[in-house]
């Protein structure tokens, strides 16, 4: 064993627990006291828990140790930190008490927990514990929240001040004590409010420890620091019981002992959503109900200090989605009127209607803004998708549309009003019926014009004579009107017309009549076709039309409705039309309906009383005017022209011409026509460097139109014609178009390119008159640049002008030169004369270069080929002075009168001269030439021409000689006599 000697008179023990034993001690290991003292060995104690586990710092506060192994021994010492309590008392093994002493250092500026040490051998040895003691300073409260409730106690209330997180926080109301817990979120404690047998304000007191508490507050100089006991609050009556979703109802709650704190601590409660209670008098208070997330009954409870549960597990709030007014079949309103003086039966169709305590009604709002309004009664639930109401009247002196809206909770609120509006009316002025008449088999979609209609769908009616069919109210147009569908009559005849809002009272005006007439037919349309913009004029035929005015219409198109932007095809189009005759009308076709295409056939109809619905031709049984294959129009795409192949032709027509563009229909062979509308000298320039050019401000022509139709449509680039007779015999211009109805419509649109100028012209001229050829021959060999003269002579081509020689064509396979005929003026062109064997042969020209328009050959000027000439032996004189004039004569073969020239010459490498000189024709045989004047003395050669043009290739070389000009310085003899010799 082990001992330690805590003093002189005493030796403590270290060793396990054990049973009573017998102890001697010794101090030299030899001498052994004999005493024969009997130590009882004990476990450790342990130390559960400490109450109050804080205390004054002044001490004396009783504190109650709990734990295990505790003996009953007056050396029993309870240690908290280093300062031991007073009074340690054994009570059990489980419990001991002591009392705290006084701290009076810093005590860990009351922020530090001390250990709970124990000694049960006066200090010899401590059992050390994980418990703590707290030292706190005096107990100071700040504030009671909510700091009244009612007597009957149990008001949840946070106490404020120095609290201490301790096991004996302990409330004080006017001396009845509470035990409290602490409040971690506000550091501080929370306790119920004990019972009170009266009413009125008493000071709350607090303690950490549950001995010392905080003094008692001047409640009237510190109402915060003290409770007010009042009555308690009761709850009988909520109102309404019931609100939307969305939240916002002005809930009133009545009952007795309300009272009045600061803004914001009386609330309500719906559920788990809270909203501020607001104090009325003492039995009223008001609130709102918040938003809810769903629908359904929820609890429903105040709390006037902000923490008491009124009324709560009596009552019940139920949110409830607002009606929707729509009907899902039908309308949602019927009636959807009633006179200003009310008590119609109104039935209200939608959903989410339900039963309600608080009562349903109903109420019209003028939608004009007015704020004129009305309110029901107490409307009848008849199940969750319909209700009953009976309109009350209205205090009002015209007619008005209304908003109707329900409220579930007597009024308080009310739903999104409803679609279809509702009408307070007067009776309405009845005046007209559009159109005044129909076929006798009825159906005729009828308009009543007047003023004060309102719409009560399902409800109004009209009178043909004795019978009544359905009325339909329509405000699409800029004034209200009714429509109606008329009855069938047994006979063409006159009937007065009325009308009922109600389908019961009639306006019995008896001055509106309607016509009822017989049957009629439509044979055909001319033309059956147009350009897709429209505007091509039409002739309807058939028989039994009559005038009937503004109502007579033609309809292009089919369906079920008239065609409009959101309305695409099939539908149809009116068209006024125009009477002429009881078996003919015209009319302008409109533009191709939306979303049609032009690989359509549209259907033509004629409308006797402008209604398509009983328009001739018509597919309703009864109706003697059936359908016919041939009553249909076709619309095509806009017809361009680019080119016209060739672009000139004569006034006689006939020519083969080749118009190139787009949208040509190949379907529309036998309808498409060329057409050439005259351009007068006020259109286009006529002469000089602007020939054919439009004048200034000009785009189109405006004389006569001639065409012909089309003998071939090649493709829908493509379309062949011959053209007509022009419209005058003199030259001019034309402007080209193509009609794809016979004629009927100038389109006028070129491009999007042409090649020979957008718009695209064609002119007519008379055959030009030829007149001399310069030169009038040439070699058989061809080349010859021959210039006609004559008259009529045009500069519009796009095909090549041809020149003809006797049965030769001038071209480039005869020639060997690509542009061999050229336009020069008016009156004159030129040709290459291409080869030919000696001969005469006439002269013929093709403006347009096609083989029908080359001139008459009689007529043609004479041209010559001609044997190459052939220079033989010398010129005579073989020799000249270099300044020229010496006449030479040449000599050879196949020499004939024109234009004779020699070219004396040399080649390059010799010179280069070049020379020509006119000859005077001799014979066949010989010619003679001037020699010209050259710059030095040379040997040359010399050619001879017949046309001032082609040389023979035969000539002579080198056989002519220039010699310096002679000088002459002196005469011998000087003189001599008159005579001669």
């Amino acid at each position: 064993m082990e001992f330690r000697v805590p003093t002189s008179s005493e030796i403590g023990y270290i060793g396990p627990a054990t049973v009573g034993k017998s102890v001697e001690i010794t101090v030299n290991n030899q001498v052994w006291t004999t005493n024969g003292v009997l130590l009882r060995l004990m476990p450790d104690p342990v130390m559960a828990s400490i109450v109050p586990n804080a205390g004054h710092y002044l001490g004396g506060v009783k504190v109650t140790l709990n734990g295990q192994n505790f003996i009953d021994t007056d050396k029993l010492r309870l240690r908290i930190g280093d300062l031991l309590a007073n009074g340690t008392t054994f009570v059990t093994e489980s419990r001991i008490v002591a009392t705290t002493q006084a701290c009076l250092g810093d005590c860990g500026n009351f922020t530090v927990a001390d250990p709970i040490s124990l000694t049960v051998n006066s200090g010899v040895s401590y059992t050390q514990s994980t418990l703590t003691f707290r030292y706190v300073p005096d107990p100071a409260l700040v504030q009671v929240t909510p700091n009244t409730g009612s007597n009957t106690g149990g008001t949840p209330t946070l106490v404020s001040g120095f609290i201490v997180d301790g096991n004996s926080l302990t409330c004080d109301f006017g001396g009845t004590r509470v035990s409290a817990s602490y409040h971690i979120p506000t550091a501080s404690m929370v306790c119920n409010s004990p019972a009170s047998a009266v009413t009125g304000v008493v000071p709350v007191r607090m303690s950490n420890d549950g001995q010392v508490f905080s003094p008692p507050a001047n409640c009237s100089q510190f109402p915060t620091r003290c409770f007010e006991y009042r009555p308690p609050v009761a709850i009988t009556r909520v109102v309404p019981t019931l609100g939307p979703v969305g939240g916002q109802t002005s809930v009133t709650i009545v009952g007795t002992n309300f009272f009045q704190l600061g803004a914001g601590q009386a609330t309500c409660t719906f559920g788990s959503l809270t909203s501020n209670m607001v104090f009325v008098d003492s039995s009223h208070y008001t609130c709102e109900s918040p938003p809810s997330g769903a629908v359904g009954d929820v609890a429903f409870h105040i709390s006037p200090n902000g923490v008491d549960a009124i009324g709560s597990g009596q009552f019940q709030f139920s949110y409830y989605v607002h009606p929707t007014l729509l009907s899902s079949a039908g309308d949602t309103l019927i009636p959807m009127g009633t006179p200003l003086s009310g008590g119609t039966s109104v039935t209200i169709t939608g959903s989410n209607f339900r039963l309600s305590g608080d009562g349903i009604r109903v109420r019209f709002l003028a939608f004009d803004g007015s704020g004129v309004q009305t309110v029901s009664g107490r409307a009848t639930y008849v199940n969750s998708q319909e209700i009953r109401v009976v309109s009350p009247p209205l205090n009002h002196t015209a007619t008005v549309s209304m908003a109707v809206s329900v409220s579930l909770n007597d009024g308080l609120q009310y739903s999104p009003p409803a679609f279809d509006p509702f009408v307070y009316y007067t009776q309405p002025d009845f005046r007209e019926i559009v159109p005044h008449l129909g076929p006798r088999l009825g159906e005729t979609a009828v308009m009543l014009v007047g003023d004060g209609f309102v719409n009560l769908r399902g409800k109004a009616r009209c009178r043909f004579g004795t019978q009544t069919v359905s009325a339909f109210f329509d405000d699409s147009g800029a004034t209200a009107v009714m429509r109606c569908i008329s009855p069938p009559s047994p006979i063409p005849t006159w009937v007065v017309v009325e009308v009922a809002l109600d389908g019961q009272v009639f306006s019995n005006v008896k001055t509106v009549k309607f016509q009822y007439f017989g049957e009629y037919d439509v044979t055909s349309v001319t033309p059956a076709g147009g350009p897709s913009a429209g505007g091509t004029t039409t002739t309807v035929n058939g028989v039994g039309f009559f005038m009937s005015g503004t109502l007579l219409q033609c309809f292009f198109g089919d369906g079920s409705a008239q065609c409009a932007p959101d309305t695409p095809y099939p539908c149809y189009i009116p068209v006024p039309a125009t009477y002429v005759s009881p078996t003919a009308v015209t009319c302008v076709t409109p533009s191709i309906p939306p979303g049609g295409s032009v690989t359509e056939r549209y259907p033509v109809r004629l409308g006797i009383n402008g209604e398509f619905s009983q328009s001739c031709p018509n597919v309703v049984p009864g109706y003697a005017c059936p359908l016919k294959a041939g009553l249909a129009f076709t619309y095509y795409s806009d017809v361009q022209v680019a080119r016209i192949l060739p672009n000139s032709g004569q006034v006689m027509g006939g020519t083969r011409v080749t118009i190139s563009g787009s949208n040509f229909r190949v379907d529309l062979d036998q309808a498409t026509r060329c057409m050439f509308t005259l351009c007068t000298i006020e259109d286009v320039v006529m002469s000089g460097d602007n020939f054919g050019q439009f004048q200034p401000g000009k785009t189109d022509c405006s004389g006569a139109t001639v065409q012909s139709p089309a003998t071939a449509v090649t493709s829908t680039n493509e379309i062949v014609c011959q053209t007509p007779v022009a419209a005058s015999a003199d030259s001019h211009f034309a402007i080209v178009d193509v009609s794809l109805n016979s004629g009927s419509t100038k389109q006028r649109r070129y491009g999007p390119t042409c090649p020979d100028g957008c718009p695209v012209t064609y002119f007519f001229y008379s055959l030009p008159l030829l007149g001399t050829l310069i030169p009038a021959l040439g070699p058989e060999t061809g080349g010859t640049h021959v210039t006609i003269v004559g008259v009529g002579f045009i500069g519009q081509q796009n095909t090549q002008m041809k020149c003809r020689f006797g049965a030769e064509e001038s071209n480039a396979a005869t020639t060997g030169v690509t542009n061999a005929v050229q336009f020069l003026t008016q009156s004159t062109m030129k040709c290459i004369a291409p080869p030919q064997t000696a001969s005469d042969v006439r002269m013929q020209v093709s403006l347009n270069g096609l083989e029908g328009d080359f001139t008459d050959a009689l007529l043609g000027p004479l041209y010559k080929y001609h044997v190459a000439p052939t220079l033989t032996g010398v010129p005579v004189p073989s020799a000249g002075a270099a300044g020229g004039g010496t006449t030479i004569t040449l000599t050879g073969t196949n020499f004939r009168p024109g234009l004779i020239r020699c070219k004396f010459w040399t080649t390059a490498a010799e010179g280069g001269l070049d020379l020509v000189t006119a000859a005077e024709y001799l014979s066949s045989t010989e010619v003679t030439c001037p020699t010209p004047s050259v710059s030095v003395s040379q040997l040359v050669s010399i050619s001879i021409s017949l046309n001032a043009q082609d040389y023979s290739p035969h000539y002579l070389v080198r056989l002519f000689f220039f010699f310096p000009n002679p000088t002459i310085h002196y005469l011998v003899p000087s003189g001599g006599p008159a005579e001669s010799g």
